[in-house]
């Protein structure tokens, strides 16, 4: 007879489970001030993990109270049958999954029943105690538990640039002081470095920690990949740093690092100095008269003005005069351009424009957004283009300048992206081929030891072009990026006006064109289920 000691006793009840009937007594003395329900029984049972299937009897006994054995379940031996535990290990052996199938009055799985399942799954890894712990105890729920977790492989790191504070300054944007002006003069967008300085340390790859499944086999962990020195002009790789080769302006271009050096030039571009030609950076401390041109890899900042000149700038412009041409000269501009106003003249900007008062009567093109601020903010007359944005204080003119706004067109980015996939994917194939050579070469060498100088000239040449073209690679993808940036600020392309808009102004986004035909207050230009609305 199982041993009536180990919990089979309720409130004022006792189960005694013998070798061939399940007997109840019901103490009638403490059962007297507060019966026993059939419910309470029940849930006793279920407590035990019992089967209910003795309703009748136990009602029959609890109506009795008398104190005497009563069968509530007879022939024990043929309904009785003991817990039973099922073990699965996930397809991966990353996890293995218990389940107990309740006892019917007959033994629990102990601990040792499950320690033996386990020893004869093979899972030596990664058991968890303590949820064996609480299956145990709550076999009779007849639920699902993970009983055993295996370590997974925490793959390395790629390696990566540390960027010194230096290269992480960014260039500012002209401060609009509180009484309307706008001050060109301190943007502090000139990061000079001097010959040696650190720009960048290498942090190399970690090469990972291996994980162990349940079964006790170790799984080994991917290292990481190592990097592409992202060197450009007047830097060197020392010692796993970054480093400046010559004095000069840091800039990030096309996914390098570049150290151009500073051209400075004490006054005006005039017949004295003669048109600047440089493959750096180029700060003039008085203006640009009419008829010269500046050509600069780097950034071009003007003290002065730009009148009738041309200006050819591979990174960002700063005028803190102003850019007039009178019909003469123009402005092409890979980055941004920040001035005081543009008037008369052609601007083809890469990246934004900024104006401090206004633009009259031009041709401003800018690949990201133009913005007019100041006390004037104006722009009337001629063609304003921008891919995402143009804001201005006030658009047109009382009289009804013709005034051209366009916003959410920039086939120049369609076109180029597509280029650079084409370019992305063919370097793919390269790449492929060339791996696919050095792996034969690999499997020669480790098959007879070495390789004939002739093998070993070509494995070396195979290794070069296949470093020259993965970066070549991080590069592109580093420009699709900012490619797939410029595209998607498409889509919420608007012309955002602050005080007034005239007639004779017209605003296209994307296709569609508004016509502005009356005086409005501000308001923004947005698609609105295709068509351009106007919301003041």
């Amino acid at each position: 007879m199982v041993d009536v000691t180990r919990g089979f006793a309720g409130r004022s009840f006792k189960v005694l489970v013998e070798e061939n009937q399940v007997v109840l007594i019901v103490d009638p003395d403490t059962a007297a001030a507060m019966p026993i329900t059939v419910e309470e029984v029940r849930t006793f049972f279920l407590k035990q993990g019992w089967p209910w299937q003795c309703a009748r009897a136990v009602e029959t006994a609890l109506a009795r109270n008398d104190g005497q054995p009563h069968v509530i379940v007879e022939n024990l031996a043929e309904i009785k049958a003991d817990a039973q535990l099922h073990v699965r290990i996930a397809n991966d052996q990353m996890r293995a999954f218990a389940r107990i199938s309740p006892a019917i009055w007959g033994k629990p799985v102990t601990m040792a029943d499950v320690q033996r399942e386990l020893a004869e799954l093979g899972i030596n890894y990664g058991v968890q105690q303590d949820v064996v712990t609480q299956m145990l105890a709550g076999q009779a729920q007849d639920r699902e538990w993970i009983i055993a977790v295996g370590r997974p492989a925490q793959n390395g790191n790629n390696a990566k640039l540390e960027y010194q504070p230096v290269m992480q300054k960014s260039g500012g944007r002209p401060a609009f002081l509180p009484d309307g002006r706008v001050d060109l003069r301190e943007l502090n967008n000139i990061v000079v470095v001097s010959a040696g300085e650190v720009l960048a340390t290498r942090v190399p790859p970690t090469s990972g920690v291996a994980g162990r499944n349940i079964l006790g086999v170790e799984l080994p962990a991917v290292p990481g990949r190592d990097l592409i020195w992202p060197v450009g002009k007047g830097v060197s790789v020392v010692d796993d740093q970054l480093v400046a080769s010559v004095d000069g302006q840091a800039v990030l271009k096309s996914g390098r690092v570049n150290v151009l050096p500073v051209y400075e030039i004490p006054g005006d571009v005039d017949y004295s100095v003669g048109n600047v030609r440089f493959n750096g950076n180029v700060h003039i401390r008085g203006s640009v008269k009419p008829g010269f041109t500046i050509q600069a890899e780097g950034d071009i900042k003007i003290s002065g003005g730009v009148d009738c000149a041309n200006i050819i700038c591979g990174g960002t412009l700063t005028v803190s005069g102003g850019i007039q041409g009178q019909g003469r000269g123009e402005v092409k501009v890979e980055g941004d351009v920040y001035s005081r106003f543009i008037e008369n003249c052609k601007v083809t900007a890469g990246g934004a424009i900024v104006i401090g008062e206004d633009i009259m009567h031009s041709q401003v093109y800018a690949g990201r957004s133009i913005q007019v601020g100041g006390r004037k903010g104006l722009i009337v007359g001629g063609v304003a283009r921008a891919t995402d944005s143009i804001e201005c204080k006030v658009l047109g003119a009382s009289f009804g300048t013709p005034t051209v706004l366009e916003v959410g067109v920039n086939p120049a980015f369609f076109e180029q992206f597509g280029q650079l996939q084409t370019a992305m994917a063919k370097i793919e194939d390269e790449l492929a081929r060339l791996k696919q050579g050095l792996n034969r070469l690999e499997q020669l060498k480790a098959a007879t030891g070495s390789l004939p100088a002739s093998r070993q000239e070509m494995y070396n040449q195979l290794s070069r072009a296949y470093d020259q073209r993965s970066q070549e690679m991080g590069n592109i993808a580093w420009q699709l990026s900012q490619q797939e940036q410029a595209i998607a600020a498409i889509k919420g392309a608007y012309v955002k006006v602050t005080n007034t808009v005239y007639p004779g102004v017209k605003v296209t986004i994307g296709k569609s064109v508004y016509h502005m035909r009356e005086t409005k207050p501000g308001g923004t230009f947005r698609l609105l289920e295709g068509d351009v609305a106007f919301s003041s």
